[in-house]
């Protein structure tokens, strides 16, 4: 098997192993069991297993940063339009990998609990997300759609992509919970609608 290979086949069945079992009770034996591995083996791409989980959750953020991504041509969109849609089709990617919505209910669970390791993983998560968003993903946005940070309704377009975070986190943690896919998209097309159009207030 070649080196990228072996190192993709680990990092397949840690996903399953993580989504399924949580970080404390997926071991390294049943990673290893599964893809007839030897421990030295798996210890060479990853030192331990917090770093085979940071692995994990490493890839999806950049699973996340491509599909979020504006294209070349994105310039012509509308740039609502652009957070709307693919707001929408990662949504039904979640709606359809429940290892995926997993893997972030885990992440959530082990902050939650606040032992030493959760609290490096979670670290780890709001480190990388910020590099991510804001050394990446933010600039970008703002070369594509130049005229954003007036769209916006009353608020900068850097803590919009923050409460934006913070709302559809809270739709996938409800995805097949509280919610089914056509309610979750529906209340991601009504908050950011309102967010960057804004909208006559509720109170009287």
């Amino acid at each position: 098997m070649e080196t990228s290979d072996t190192r993709a086949a680990i990092l397949s069945e840690a996903r399953k192993k993580f989504a399924r079992m949580g970080f404390h009770g997926a071991s390294i034996d049943s990673i290893l069991k599964e893809t007839g591995l030897s421990k030295g083996a798996l210890y060479w791409y990853f030192e331990s297993k917090t770093a085979l989980f940071k692995a994990v959750l490493e890839k999806e953020i950049e699973r996340i940063l491509q599909h979020f991504m504006p294209s070349s041509g994105s310039a012509e969109e509308d740039p609502l339009d652009f957070f709307l849609s693919r707001g929408e089709e990662y949504l039904e990617i979640l709606w359809n990998d429940t290892e995926l919505r997993l893997i972030w209910t885990q992440v959530f669970l082990e902050a939650q609990r606040g032992d030493e390791q959760g609290q490096e993983l979670s670290q780890f998560v709001r480190d990388t997300v910020k590099m991510a968003y804001y050394n990446t993903l933010f600039p970008i946005v703002s070369r594509s759609f130049p005229g954003f940070d007036q769209k916006v309704s009353g608020c900068a377009a850097g803590d919009l992509f923050r409460i934006a975070e913070f709302f559809f986190n809270g739709l996938m943690i409800n995805l097949g919970v509280t919610l089914d896919l056509e309610e979750a998209t529906k209340y991601w097309r009504f908050m950011m609608t309102r967010f960057v159009e804004g909208g006559k207030s509720y109170v009287v």
